[in-house]
């Protein structure tokens, strides 16, 4: 997949003990870094995760889902553009399946279903980065501390909601919605 925001894959090859994957070296620091244990402005927030929708989008489009999105799997690159890396526990999505083979991803940034509940998709990876965009403007996981900004918060818990079918179906519409309360905080900032 050619995206901007997606750390570039050259080649796979596979040997009877392992898999070896040769991508995109990403000159940059990983978010985890970035953030440096401070939080973010709500802007800067907003900017780095529609970024990362505009990754996910393209790689959900291509049937893909990443199944990892933590700060430590974002590299914020020399020149700021945002790439997602580390596609080690993606899969490709099935219609025909119910529930995922394995049991993988971060706690704390896991979607209930990758814990059994049923199949990760589009909608997993949404709530993986609501937790990330919690974690960047509180500097908490979401059971810990939410953020206090109305407008986000409610985009926060929708993408949180344990019921995949209650969130954003897509990354383009995550997308829409943050843009939009970008665009208002940018034009709140300038009045």
């Amino acid at each position: 997949i050619n995206n901007p925001y997606l750390c570039r894959i050259y080649e796979i090859s596979e040997s009877t003990e392992a898999y070896t994957i040769y991508e995109e070296f990403c000159d940059g620091m990983t978010l985890t870094d970035y953030a440096n244990g401070e939080t973010l402005a709500e802007h800067d927030a907003l900017n780095i995760t529609c970024s990362i929708c505009q990754g996910l989008y393209a790689l959900h489009s291509s049937g893909i889902v990443h199944r990892d999105i933590k700060p430590d799997n974002i590299i914020i690159c020399d020149d700021n553009n945002v790439k997602i890396i580390d596609f080690d526990i993606s899969k490709i999505y099935k219609s025909n399946q119910r529930s995922d083979t394995q049991t993988l991803g971060t706690v704390g940034f896991a979607a209930p279903e990758q814990f059994g509940m049923q199949q990760s998709d589009a909608r997993t990876d949404l709530y993986s980065l609501a937790v990330l965009l919690n974690v960047l403007l509180t500097g908490e996981h979401p059971s810990v501390k939410m953020c206090e900004n109305k407008k986000i918060l409610k985009v926060i818990k929708k993408c949180l909601s344990i019921n995949p079918d209650d969130r954003y179906s897509t990354a383009e519409e995550l997308y829409n919605v943050l843009s939009k309360i970008r665009r208002k905080l940018k034009y709140e900032k300038m009045s």
